[in-house]
């Protein structure tokens, strides 16, 4: 088997390196190719974005469940965006396994407490949910199935205008 140690590497007609790569399986360098001086470049994962709430006018206090798309993608990893227009605070709660509307469920052998955020009324921006210190649980979730995600939405006080938008990243 040849050793890039063993090759010589490539250069242009001036005797200066040219952008190049080892190609294991033919054994020596091969030119970096693409277009406009840029280089050849193929993305290996892909990131989904879903829209489980959009712009959804509450007009009650009470809590909202929102099932997931019935999609079967998986993702390794998550982030969830929520944007707040209402006029008031809103609790904000995921349930990313099946059968676990329940207070308290058990994820990694362990009981995990059905956390919430309060996201303050018209906030401006999106507010990632995986930075809050109630949510990090998130980040540690093995695999996240779409179709088992529910959002929870309630308004703390009874809203008069704006909605609530809730947008999911997937790393599959």
């Amino acid at each position: 088997m040849a050793n890039p140690s063993d090759k010589q590497m490539l250069r242009d007609a001036n005797g200066d390196l040219i952008p190049q790569y080892w190609d294991v399986v033919a054994g020596n360098f091969k030119p970096l190719t693409g277009s406009d001086g840029a280089q050849d470049t193929r993305l290996t994962g892909s990131i989904v974005e879903h829209t489980l709430v959009d712009s959804l006018a509450l007009r009650e206090t009470g809590t909202r469940f929102i099932n997931g798309p019935t999609s079967n993608d998986t993702f390794r990893r998550v982030y969830l965006y929520v944007r707040n227009t209402l006029d008031v605070e809103l609790s904000f709660g995921i349930r990313p396994f099946p059968f676990s509307n329940n207070p308290t469920f058990v994820w990694d052998g362990s009981f995990k407490s059905v956390q919430f955020v309060t996201i303050p009324s018209s906030a401006r921006g999106e507010y990632l949910i995986n930075s809050a210190p109630e949510m990090e649980w998130i980040n540690d979730l093995p695999v996240v199935h779409l179709k088992d995600f529910t959002v929870r939405l309630s308004p703390r006080d009874t809203p008069t205008e704006g909605s609530v938008s809730v947008i999911l990243l997937g790393v599959k």
